[in-house]
């Protein structure tokens, strides 16, 4: 039985697809980050369980760099046979607005959206020992002769954005320091290399607890019960933080058949609702969505208008 037929088969029943398990091919996901970043811990872990669902084997490729732009032209040049998904985040739709000349995609045309697995907000973090103790002390040194520096996974990034948005609103100089992902931002902040980042919550707590770094505040519309004494952007004097949230979704390439989207989707919700997962994505900050296809493409685009307005209100450059 066809790869096509295999994954049609989960619109009339998951336990069907058991019998078709010798002869299924694997699903490879396409991870535009670096291994242990936000993305690829998410991408793996529903990944993994997609497979368990769909009794395939599952192969994952990390291709950093640009932004995530190598892993979505890996996609784009996939077939459209339901065996390859790119986990993607708030860049698919940012890498066009601000670097378009190296994006050779189009965000709503090239893809089929799959499913919008989370929301993840975000704190802002400097190292344990850093002498900033509130944002307005980074701000205040973003404000002197030196300036400030901040890290995140690459440009047009949630952590570029958010960054980008607190320097346009506080003022000041605040260098960015892009790397292929937030496993390194978050290393170099954490050595003291670079001053602050925003950073994806999941799996930020344990970096916390051993004092390796501290939370100065977070984007969410209300403290987080994980970190009741961190005050919220808007606390800290800056509102509208909480508009601009990242995501984690799956795509499959276009032409991609809409029963064969529809069956991918219902095997990454399947997924999301065993306890044991949704559990995982709490406890890692994230936010299940698990949105139907036609949702998440709805999302798609109301999503690269939100970003499109901010990097013309922020005034929001690539370097």
């Amino acid at each position: 039985m066809g790869a096509l037929a295999l994954l049609a088969a989960t619109l009339f029943g998951l336990p069907a697809l058991s019998a078709f398990a010798q002869s299924a091919p694997p699903l490879k996901l396409y991870i535009g980050f670096a291994v242990g970043g936000p993305t690829d811990v998410i991408g793996r872990l529903i990944g993994g369980e997609v497979g368990q669902v769909l009794k395939r084997a599952v192969v994952v490729e990390n291709l950093t760099g640009a932004s995530g732009n190598l892993a979505t032209m890996a996609l784009i040049k996939s077939p459209p046979d339901g065996n390859t998904l790119l986990v993607t985040s708030l860049t698919h739709n940012v890498n066009t607005l601000l670097i378009p000349e190296q994006t050779k995609y189009d965000p709503i045309n090239d893809v089929v959206p799959v499913s919008q697995a989370v929301t993840l907000f975000s704190a802002l973090i400097v190292p344990y020992d850093s002498p900033f103790r509130s944002v307005a002390d980074v701000v205040a040194k973003a404000k002197t002769a030196s300036g400030v520096t901040y890290a995140s996974a690459g440009i047009g990034g949630s952590g570029h954005l958010a960054a980008e948005l607190l320097a346009s609103r506080a003022g000041g100089t605040m260098v960015h320091v892009p790397f292929r992902g937030n496993a390194p931002a978050m290393l170099e902040v954490m050595a003291g290399r670079v001053d602050f980042m925003f950073f994806p919550m999941v799996g930020l707590q344990q970096m916390v607890q051993t004092k390796k770094l501290r939370v100065l505040a977070v984007t969410t519309a209300e403290r987080r019960p994980d970190y009741p004494d961190v005050p919220t952007m808007a606390e800290a004097g800056l509102p509208g933080f909480e508009r601009y949230s990242n995501y984690i979704g799956f795509m499959a390439p276009r032409g991609t058949p809409p029963s064969v989207a529809a069956g991918l989707h219902e095997a990454i919700k399947t997924a999301m609702a065993k306890p044991s997962v949704r559990d995982q994505l709490l406890a890692l900050g994230a936010g299940p969505v698990g949105s139907s296809p036609q949702e998440f493409a709805s999302f798609i685009v109301d999503d690269r208008k939100r970003w499109a307005d901010l990097i013309t209100t922020a005034k929001i450059k690539a370097e």
